[in-house]
């Protein structure tokens, strides 16, 4: 492979890692990470144990994060951790509750819009009083 296709494959496979990593991708760009932080040469950290170089990594991460305020946050990562489908559950839970206020509103709406019964001006209220006018002929019906 000459030199100028092997950079157009590295520049192309960086690119599609970025935009779709994997695993791979991901763990190379963990142990970069730790490399520059820690001061390791990249072929050292490649040696090591992945779990102490992805324990230090996300340490590292965590550094310096006020917890209190991206609480919300990190619980929903511990929440997609621990079920895979959390986030697709979250996002059904909220189409659902986007369709009940939408039919609510409909509802609302459709009540709104119908007409009014007309009330006899004689069985109307007048001024805020009752009447009792005629009172012994509505008795007598």
């Amino acid at each position: 492979m000459v030199f100028s296709e092997l950079t157009k494959y590295c520049q192309v496979k960086a690119i599609a890692d970025a935009l779709s990593p994997t695993y791979d991708s991901f763990y190379r760009s963990v142990c970069r990470s730790y490399s520059r932080n820690f001061h390791v040469p990249l072929p050292d950290v490649e040696k090591l144990d992945p779990e102490k170089v992805l324990s230090a990594y996300f340490e590292n991460e965590m550094e310096g994060i006020d917890l209190e305020e991206h609480l919300p946050d990190l619980l929903e990562k511990l929440y997609t951790i621990e079920d895979p489908d959390y986030i697709k559950k979250q996002d059904e839970d909220l189409e659902d509750v986007a369709a009940m206020v939408e039919r609510r509103e409909q509802e609302r709406l459709t009540k709104k819009s119908l007409p009014k019964k007309d009330i006899p001006d004689e069985e109307k209220r007048s001024g805020g009083r009752l009447t009792f006018d005629n009172l012994d002929e509505k008795l007598e019906k």
